[in-house]
This record gives C-alpha cells, structure tokens and sequence, in this order.
C-alpha cells in the first residue's frame, strides 16, 4: 500500500500523522491529533471569514459509529460495567435511579435516558443545597455530586473505550463527510465522543475549538470526554494538554488514554442542556455565542442525526436563527432515519429539506 504523503509530518502537538487513507484496523495509538491548541477567548469572527457551512451533529450522527444514542446510552453502559470491573460503582447509581424512576429494575435495565438523569442529579444538588440539609431527605449535595462525578467518569471511559483498533472504521461516514466539505466549515456537535475530532485527524484537516484563524471549528456545547475541569487535579508536565480558558483543559490526544496517566477515568466535562449548567462557564457561553453567530451567517447548515429535543431548549433558540425571517434563501438539510420532519419544520424553519435515511447511507449517495 502506498503511504500517506503526510505520515512522517508533524501534528501541531508533535507527533507522526497517521495514515489518512487506511479505514479499517487502525491502531489507536497511530491517530496523531491535528488539533490546534487554542484559547475559547471570541465568538466573532474575522473579517471575510464567515463560514459558508454549519454542520449540528447528533447522538443519530455518532450511531454510525457504533456509539449509542443518548436514550439506549445507560443500557449498554451497564454492560460495559460489568463486563469491565466496574460493576461495584453502579449500586449508588441504581439507588438513585430507583428513587426516582419507577420503572427501573437493577435485574433488567430499563435504563432512563443518561441526559435525563444527569440533569436530574443537577436538580437534586440544587434542590438538596435549598433544603440546608434537612431532616427526610436521602440525598444530601455531596452524596449527590459524588454519584454525578461517579456516572460522568463511568460515561467517559466507556465512550473512551470507542477509540481502539476500529476506529477507523467507525469514522468512516465523518471522515467521507469532512472530506467533501473542506475547510470553510463549523462543526457543532452535541456528542461527548470524539468520531468527529478523530475523522478530523485521520485526514490531516486541522482544526480547533474555538474560533479565530483560518481553520475548521469544532464547538462542543455539552462538553467532551477529553475535556476536564482546569483545578481538578494536578497536570504532570509533558502531558499533551493546553487550556481552552481559565476553566477546562484539554486532553489532546484521541488514542485511548493509558490508566497510568489516569485521564481516561478522570470527571469529563459532560453538560446536561438545562439553562443554569450550559452557561455556568466562560468557555460555554462563548461557544453558544459563536454556536449563534455561525449560523445566523452561514449560507448553509446540514443537521445530522439530531431531533432537537424538548430538554435542549438553547438550541432551540440558536437554532431558530436559522430561518425566516432572519433568513430566507439559506439551504437547511436534515439527515434523520426517524420521522422528525415535522417537529423540525416547526422549530427551525419551514423552508428546511429533510432526508429520510441514515448518515452512512447519505453520504454514500454524495460520492467522493
């Protein structure tokens, strides 16, 4: 097989490309990330630099990959669990959710949706911290914001757990998608998963998190599995990290992280889409604000395996610029197997295209 031209180049953190071109049996610790390490300080963007495409990924666009979406997430995250030691940390976790879910049962799942939950446990904190600790109530703020740390940890190793030898494979659809589009393009993704950064990489697109530059744009309003509280423990030296503001730190690797550098099973960055947690950071508001700048400028915007749901009414609102009247002539697509048409048209625009089928068979059909 010939080489990638760019295999012995260096990534902006250092390391040998990997091939672009091979889809299958890649090995994790071969992705070199094409990140560009830079601070979340903007929403505007420069002059002439407005992007001609928005593209909003949902938990439908990760399904491609073999990733769970967001409803069946906990079922097969139990079961990961177990299969991986991990069986002990989901009693707390199955305390609370029979507390408050009637329908579960440890022995046979029904497992509630994990966005649900989260933002549950976030109310029951609030909640726990108004009643000042009184008498009757089981679950006291830090029981509670131990099981939330608890169930964000459990998540992001189990996502983690994505990065291994079929990554390749499992990006497939991303990276045909990347391909295509270019680099005049924003990327807005709701998924904690990193397909679409490791998609990036594998075809040497470099990209960033925040805007500013002449270079692709990944904003992540729920957080990411490779994104961690800045103060929450102590970053060894050499580590390939690098601040995105005063609050969170990035992990710039896409491989799986090794247990000995401890950041696979470290507390991600993971936001429930409730008003209080989306904003409560300087590094959130400013991707909601460039969320809504990039669509209210962008020419067109294609929406991949995303429902818009009644949870994340943010959104619903940034989404909304999309449309008339604030625009009237802009190419909105939407990618779904599901029959969200409607529900779309509704809340987004009237004026919106929708595909019927699955990312990986859209995409087929565009061709290279």
């Amino acid at each position: 097989m010939e080489k990638d031209s760019r295999l012995n180049q260096k990534s902006s953190l250092g390391v040998p490309r990997a091939d672009a071109e091979s889809t299958h049996g890649i090995l994790s610790s071969m992705i070199t990330p094409t990140i560009v390490p830079a601070r979340q300080h903007t929403s505007r963007f420069q002059r002439n630099r407005t992007p001609h495409t928005v593209v909003v990924f949902g938990a439908g666009a990760s399904k491609s990959g073999g990733l769970p979406v967001t409803s069946a997430l906990m079922d097969e995250l139990d079961a990961w669990a177990r299969a991986n030691g991990r069986a002990s940390h989901l009693k707390s976790i199955h305390d609370f959710i029979e507390s408050y879910y009637f329908s579960f049962s440890a022995g046979t799942g029904s497992y509630p949706n994990i966005e649900d939950m989260l933002g549950l446990l976030d109310a029951t904190e609030q909640y726990s911290r108004m009643r000042s600790g009184g008498v009757g109530f089981k679950w006291r703020p830090a029981m509670v914001r131990q099981l939330r740390s608890r169930l964000a940890r459990l998540t992001g190793e189990f996502l983690w757990s994505f990065q291994n030898a079929d990554i390749g494979q499992r990006t497939a659809a991303y990276r045909a998608l990347v391909r295509r589009l270019g680099s005049d393009v924003i990327y807005v993704t709701f998924n904690y998963d990193l397909l679409l950064e490791t998609a990036l990489s594998l075809e040497g697109i470099e990209f960033s998190y925040s805007i500013g530059g002449n270079r692709v744009v990944v904003l992540k309003p729920h957080g990411s599995i490779n994104w961690y509280h800045r103060n929450a423990f102590k970053i060894e030296a050499g580590e390939p990290t690098f601040d995105l503001g005063n609050n969170i730190v990035v992990y710039g690797n896409f491989d799986k992280a090794t247990r000995g550098l401890r950041w696979v099973d470290r507390e991600p960055v993971i936001v429930t889409p409730t008003p209080n947690k989306q904003f409560e950071l300087f590094e959130l508001q400013k991707i909601w604000t460039g969320i809504s700048a990039a669509i209210h400028s962008a020419r067109r915007l294609l929406i991949v395996g995303y429902s818009l749901p009644d949870t994340d009414r943010t959104a619903r609102l940034v989404l909304r610029r999309a449309g008339p009247p604030h625009h009237r002539n802009r190419l909105i697509e939407a990618i779904d197997p599901s029959d969200q048409e409607r529900r779309l048209k509704d809340r987004i625009s009237p004026n919106l295209v929708y595909h019927r089928t699955t990312f990986e068979d859209w995409i087929a059909v565009q061709g290279p």
